[in-house]
């Protein structure tokens, strides 16, 4: 059995090794469409190590790069991309996001409004170099004036599998560009308009997870809820083994089955016992089948909480002569009014 570990942090959203270059097509977890054609998909923000990712695209027949990428964005719901309107030179890339929980909800700064495959349309007026994520750990870089721009890089099974340096930057738009079985696609961000190839990516993790979830203060021997959504990305079923939960924490859900494109709710506990800080990493493991065989697959995200003396409640208590007290709070009796 194959295992595929994924992490998220909260600070930089992807911390493991990447995918060993002669074992990526069997490593990929995130597969679009169906046929006996193979194509790779990779985006990298460069924005820290390990901040590429990978999809796989199948077909059968004839298919653009465009396809393929539209294929990607629609299939995934943690995926989102702004781009141009299609003009007589095809369809410019201005902005491409990640969300890991996938809850359909992605805001950025400024508002950038996506379609229901998550694609926003908008001409280079409407360009905004400054748009940010709002969320902590999404994943949003957008540019065409002053940022920077995504660079467009192909290359093939072969050459990619030997050496994943090993990209030409493209002469042609994806929407002229015709794939063949093999081909490898990227989009590499150029910060400062310089343009490098993709680095060696991550498998786009088939188990979807909210990125962070942060309790704030709870009295001790007291208990928090909130709520997190795990999500089956992939084309079959997902078995969820285990979830494991640092000192402190606890679920309602201890695993089971997850169908394709599914989801399930796991209410999530925080119950401190000592006056301190509680936090650490949450780990949903599991099994999917790729390429006919069982693989073993996770991903975690970060959960904190501070454990703090219970304020007791308060409670008046008035007297014969009319003067109230308050029981926790040190003060002069006041007249009741």
């Amino acid at each position: 059995m194959k295992k595929i570990p994924f992490t998220l942090a909260l600070a930089g959203l992807f911390i493991i090794s990447p995918l060993t270059r002669a074992d990526a097509w069997n490593n990929i977890q995130v597969w679009v469409g169906t046929g006996t054609n193979e194509a790779g998909f990779e985006i990298d923000w460069n924005t820290n190590a390990g901040s590429a990712l990978v999809w796989g695209y199948r077909w059968n027949g004839s298919a653009t790069a465009e396809q393929m990428f539209d294929a990607v964005a629609a299939t995934d719901p943690r995926l989102y991309a702004e781009i141009s309107e299609p003009t007589e030179y095809g369809t410019a890339v201005f902005g491409l996001g990640f969300h890991p929980s996938g809850d359909q909800n992605f805001p950025l700064n400024p508002p950038l409004g996506f379609n229901s495959q998550h694609l926003a349309e908008t001409n280079y007026d409407g360009v905004d170099d400054s748009r940010a994520p709002v969320d902590t750990g999404d994943y949003w870089q957008e540019g065409w004036y002053t940022a920077g721009y995504w660079s467009y890089w192909t290359s093939t099974d072969s050459r990619w599998s030997a050496n994943s340096s090993d990209w030409d930057s493209s002469d042609m738009a994806m929407s002229s560009l015709v794939l063949d079985n093999g081909d490898f696609d990227g989009w590499s961000f150029a910060y400062d308009f310089n343009a490098t190839p993709p680095a060696a990516p991550w498998a786009a993790p088939v188990i979807g997870l909210s990125e962070y979830l942060p309790f704030g203060n709870e009295g001790i021997n007291h208990t928090a809820t909130q709520t997190l959504t795990i999500r089956n990305v992939g084309a079959s079923s997902l078995t969820v083994n285990d979830i494991a939960y640092p000192p402190g924490f606890s679920g309602s859900w201890a695993g089971g089955n997850i169908p394709a494109g599914g989801s399930q709710t796991v209410t999530v506990a925080f119950s401190p016992t000592l006056v301190q800080g509680y936090g650490g990493t949450v780990t949903v493991s599991g099994t999917i089948t790729l390429n006919s065989a069982s693989t073993s697959v996770s991903n975690t995200f970060t959960c904190s909480g501070t454990g703090i003396n219970a304020v007791p409640a308060m409670v008046q208590i008035i007297g014969s002569n009319g003067f109230r007290t308050v029981s926790h709070k040190n003060q002069h009796p006041q007249p009741d009014r």
